[in-house]
């Protein structure tokens, strides 16, 4: 989990990321970077100087849909809603953390997982290198570190709309394919 909210790791420039569809139209399309589409992982890590801070000072009247999506009760340690993972070499989606005074808990935002689609077109398709299309399917993984012993209260997580990842280049699909040639070839 640290590996992802590691502030030495550099994330890669250029990169065009969404947690719904991306679709993109060009005469001439370049993909020298990332292209991603949903996530693979949710994660969230509580910080605890957070849930101290708002022990001594947060409104103990509130209760939870109050407080779900306040950023003045948020107690997740980054403000990025995503995060680049060195390992997996894409991004993951932060999941928002809240503080209930009221009730000494930590509260998740509900999730939706849903999966990622992409539509690229154009007359030509080059990479310069390190090109990388990903869409996002099947299942999902959700980590919360919580180091505290405050207790993590889990909203819903709804994974109905979470079909199967789709990449469509230039009308054909390429979602199972590991390259795309120029010659409309796929290996």
């Amino acid at each position: 989990m640290l590996a992802k909210y590691d502030s030495t790791t550099t994330a890669p420039t250029g990169a065009i990321v969404s947690g719904g569809a991306v679709s993109v139209i060009a005469k001439t399309l370049n993909i020298n970077g990332l292209i991603q589409s949903g996530f693979n992982n949710y994660v969230g890590e509580v910080d605890t100087q957070a849930i101290t801070n708002l022990q001594r000072n947060g409104n103990k009247n509130l209760d939870n849909d109050a407080i779900i999506g306040d950023k003045k009760f948020s107690v997740n340690n980054t403000d990025a809603e995503t995060v680049y993972n060195s390992q997996s070499g894409i991004y993951d989606k932060v999941v928002g953390l809240y503080y209930n005074p009221k009730t000494n808990s930590v509260l998740t935002d509900p999730l939706q997982v849903s999966g990622g689609a992409i539509y690229l077109k154009a007359q030509d398709i080059v990479s310069t290198g390190n090109g990388k299309i990903v869409a996002a399917g099947g299942g999902a993984d959700i980590n919360i570190n919580n180091s505290t012993y405050t207790p993590l209260v889990v909203k819903d997580i709804d994974t109905t709309g979470r079909p199967e990842p789709l990449i469509m280049i230039n009308g054909v699909d390429y979602t199972k394919k590991s390259q795309y040639l120029p010659n409309s070839k796929a290996v």
